[in-house]
């Protein structure tokens, strides 16, 4: 369904979620079986806030092109 590098919403919050909250914007990072998904969201500075992983419908796929997105992108591709 999603795929690596892909760039999320949160739908619905986990159990495991302590510092985000509905509608914080994450990226795949790693993808199971399942539509199971691990998603690093960030902060505004682009710091990671927190790693959950994810069913597939907890999170939605979004436009990548807002500031933040690009920035965050950018930031992988030069750990790559």
């Amino acid at each position: 369904m999603y795929n690596e590098f892909d760039v999320v919403r949160l739908k619905e919050l986990s159990i495991d979620a302590t510092h985000v909250k509905v509608g914080d914007i994450g990226a795949i990072i790693v993808v199971f079986e399942g539509d199971m998904y691990e998603v690093e969201f960030v902060n505004n500075q682009g710091k990671v806030i927190e790693i959950l992983t994810l069913h597939a419908k907890q999170i939605e796929k979004i436009d990548g092109s807002g500031s933040l997105i690009t920035n965050f992108k950018r930031r992988k591709n030069k750990n790559v």
